[in-house]
């Protein structure tokens, strides 16, 4: 298979992640698509636990602290070029 998950934005926008490599243990690929259907970004992300949320500007994750066992929700702004 191509697609491993499909998530829908906010703003109606689609983010795709690939099916991962058995060789890529680090990342997780992903290509969005505007509401329309046309091709808007690709964004490659470390390999987050749970992804919650996808906005126009902001992807919001939940990454667990391996070290105290605490699962923290992190935000990160996303930028097209």
């Amino acid at each position: 298979p191509g697609i491993w998950a499909l998530m829908l934005a906010n703003d109606g926008g689609i983010w795709i992640r690939e099916f991962p490599r058995p060789t890529d243990t680090t990342a997780h690929h992903w290509i969005a698509f505007a509401r329309d259907g046309t091709f808007h970004c690709r964004l490659d992300t470390p390999r987050f636990a749970e992804y919650l949320d996808w906005g126009r500007d902001y992807l919001l994750v939940a990454d667990p602290d391996t070290a105290s066992d605490v699962e923290r929700v992190r935000l990160f702004p996303l930028r097209v070029p």
